[in-house]
């Protein structure tokens, strides 16, 4: 009896240990796998069981969205120098930008109001400009205006006004404000300069009143030009006894004075020299020829004006100069026949004939004509 209980004994000893060589193998071939991915898996990638003994890793492809058609060309596309300008080739003016030869043209806005008169920043980063995307029903049309910002590409819109009737916006040479008209809401006829602070100080207004250097299919041409030194601000006016002339203002208000003194003719789109020592500006009638615009150079005193342009078009010509960063040349616009294009000259050219294809000159073709590229703004190097 005893010799039989043992061998039962042995029969389940021998079951006890090949239950556990078993157990041991499966351990060894299956470790315990917890639940959830494991801390150790790179990320994205979990553990599934699909067999009692195998692991198996399971990718799970990221998901990405849909790329965004981006209207910014590639960075190697992009030069040292932009000309942003404002532009109705789409239809309905927008702000583009283009390299100095013309090339990488670029939509910066994409909306069915009028985007115009940009100004880049001191440091080549943001563009300011007028619309009146945001008071587009206003029946007044010189009300419908504001001024805003925006990244160089287009991106990060910012309103800055609220008020309508504020357009012509300029930044000051440090980047810490930006000059613009504003319309009186009681004398639609009267404009103001106002001067923000980016740093939400507040606003200020020049004790001055101007008025709209013309008005150009419904909208009006307003011309501000901080000095370099950011000690004035050059603006066009009416004045009692003249026609359309440049004034300059010192930034706290103080020493009003029209440039240069006579009263002939009729100024527009004063723009300063890196330097300081010249402002370009456009004029009509400045040398007794009916209708035709073009452009000059000034001291800031008024005197040694100088001819730039000869442009033989009556009531188009030449118009809207910049500068150049280095003050080497100068960029307009160049009118003919209702066909506005943007145009490089030097700045030290004389009676320079802009349509006559000099090889002083450089225009820019556009894909469509009888359309305007207007207002441009020459970017600072960077």
């Amino acid at each position: 009896m005893k010799k039989s209980e043992n061998q039962h004994l042995g029969v389940i000893g021998i079951l006890i240990t090949l239950a556990g060589l078993i157990v041991a193998v499966l351990a060894w071939l299956r470790p315990f796998n917890p639940v959830g991915p494991s801390p150790l898996l790179p990320s994205g990638i979990v553990q599934t069981q699909t067999s009692p003994a195998l692991l198996t890793q399971a990718i799970i492809p990221s998901v990405q969205p849909s790329p965004i058609p981006s209207i910014r060309p590639s960075i190697q596309c992009l030069g040292r120098e932009q000309i942003a300008f404002a532009s109705n080739r789409s239809g309905n003016f927008q702000i583009y930008d283009m390299n100095i030869d013309g090339s990488c043209i670029t939509r910066l806005t994409d909306n069915s109001a009028s985007d115009l008169l940009p100004n880049w920043s001191p440091d080549g980063t943001r563009i300011a400009f007028t619309s009146d995307r945001d008071r587009h029903n206003v029946s007044n049309n010189t009300e419908n205006f504001e001024v805003y910002t925006m990244n160089s590409d287009g991106t990060n819109v910012a309103r800055l006004t609220f008020s309508g009737g504020n357009t012509g916006p300029v930044w000051s040479p440090d980047g810490q404000h930006i000059a613009y008209i504003h319309t009186d809401q009681n004398v639609l006829s009267n404009y103001s300069i106002q001067i923000i602070s980016l740093n939400g100080s507040g606003t200020i207004s020049l004790p001055v009143y101007t008025e709209a250097d013309f008005m150009y299919l419904g909208v009006p041409e307003y011309s501000l030009a901080w000095s370099p030194d950011g000690q004035q601000i050059a603006f066009v006016s009416k004045s009692s006894d003249c026609a359309w002339g440049i004034f300059v203002i010192n930034t706290d208000g103080t020493n009003l004075k029209r440039i240069p003194s006579t009263c002939y003719g009729k100024y527009s789109n004063p723009s300063w020299s890196p330097d300081g020592k010249y402002i370009a500006f456009a004029a009509n009638d400045l040398d007794q020829t009916v209708g035709w615009w073009q452009v000059y150079l000034m001291r800031p005193d008024g005197s040694e004006i100088k001819r730039l342009t000869n442009n033989p078009f009556a009531f188009d010509g030449n118009a809207h100069p910049t500068w150049s960063p280095d003050g080497q040349h100068i960029a307009l616009v160049e009118g003919n026949n209702e066909d506005y294009t943007i145009c490089i000259i030097n700045s030290n050219s004389l009676n320079m004939n802009v349509n006559a294809g000099s090889s002083l000159v450089k225009c820019f073709n556009k894909p469509v004509q009888s359309s305007y590229d207007m207002q441009p703004s020459w970017s600072p190097t960077h």
